[in-house]
């Protein structure tokens, strides 16, 4: 009961921080300011072979990693379909194979991350987040992580609770397998460890880089080259939207890009987690708002942070309430 009611009374300071900061927002809004200031964007663009390969990459080392440990294993993909219903329901051989999976995905996302971020980096040069790398700017991505956590996650959490109820989600355990497999197997505690290496670093790392740096990285610089060779630039519209977008660089073709690269990737996070049960409209939010912070700043490190800190405040819910039933005795 403990452990239930200082995770709820984090949620209750987080909402009131984040009701805080939004009123702030709202004051800067308000007064015509950005929400965040904005960083020049890197002009030069990546080739879209170049784009396409490592999208290709990212997408395949964690299927051929995971059909070559089923392979191992001795199960064909299909057997494992049929078997994935009823993995939690018993601690078995199949359930054990889950757990192997999830791990062996994990770092199959991790080596994605390494291989196709050293890739991004060579490619993009200086236009790379890595290149902006150093002790200074990982402090400052830190807090801006964590300032962003505060104020996107509550009013997603939100969204979810609202969601649910309005349709009356009685189905909520659907969320997400792993979610499924820690309620249903709360004396597992090996499988907290296999879900904080997946959900906490490897997830966030993995999905940012592909959704934020790759889609919607590609996508903005796919507008700035619209804009460039179509809008001929400097046009009265574009002209005006550079007096209200601090986005805009005063270096030659660094143009401000529209909105929609960001919604598009939003809505691509949020298409892959179809069939988990409400989550698809929360997480188009924070996409939204993650799209809109790599918009802003250029660097992918504040958004993983704001993705592993809601990964890993998930993750300590669900750990107080297997705590919870693990310690309370059977009747």
């Amino acid at each position: 009961m403990t452990g239930t009611l200082l995770v709820w009374l984090l949620l209750g300071v987080l909402v009131i921080a984040s009701a805080w900061n939004w009123i702030r927002v709202a004051r800067r809004i308000a007064q015509g300011e950005p929400v965040l200031r904005a960083e020049p964007r890197p002009t030069e663009g990546v080739a879209v072979q170049a784009a396409l390969l490592a999208l290709v990459t990212a997408l395949l080392i964690p299927s051929l990693c995971a059909l070559g440990w089923l392979h191992y294993r001795g199960v064909t993909p299909a057997e494992y379909a049929r078997q994935a219903a009823t993995l939690t329901e018993t601690r078995s051989a199949e359930s054990r194979l889950f757990d192997e999976l999830r791990f062996v995905d994990a770092i199959a996302r991790l080596l994605s991350v390494i291989a196709v971020g050293t890739a991004l980096h060579r490619w993009l040069g200086q236009g790379s987040w890595l290149s902006k790398l150093t002790c200074k700017t990982l402090i400052a991505d830190l807090w801006i992580g964590l300032a962003a956590f505060v104020l996107i996650v509550p009013p997603v959490l939100l969204v979810k609770v609202g969601v649910s109820k309005l349709i009356n989600a009685s189905d909520l355990d659907e969320a997400h397998p792993l979610i499924h497999r820690i309620r249903t197997e709360p004396g597992q505690w090996t499988v907290f460890a296999m879900v904080g290496l997946s959900a906490v670093v490897a997830a966030p790392l993995y999905e940012e880089l592909l959704f934020r740096q790759m889609i919607q990285g590609f996508l903005q610089r796919l507008d700035a080259w619209r804009i460039t060779h179509f809008a001929r630039l400097p046009h009265r519209s574009a002209r005006r939207r550079a007096d209200h977008d601090d986005s805009v660089n005063d270096s030659p073709g660094n143009v401000p890009t529209g909105y929609w690269p960001m919604l598009v990737s939003a809505g691509l996070f949020a298409g892959v987690h179809l069939g988990h049960g409400v989550d698809p409209l929360p997480l188009f939010l924070l996409g939204a708002g993650l799209g809109y912070l790599y918009r802003q700043k250029n660097r992918l490190l504040p958004c993983v942070v704001v993705h592993a800190l809601l990964n890993g405040l998930t993750l300590l819910q669900l750990a107080a309430e297997a705590f919870q039933r693990s310690s309370t005795p059977a009747s």
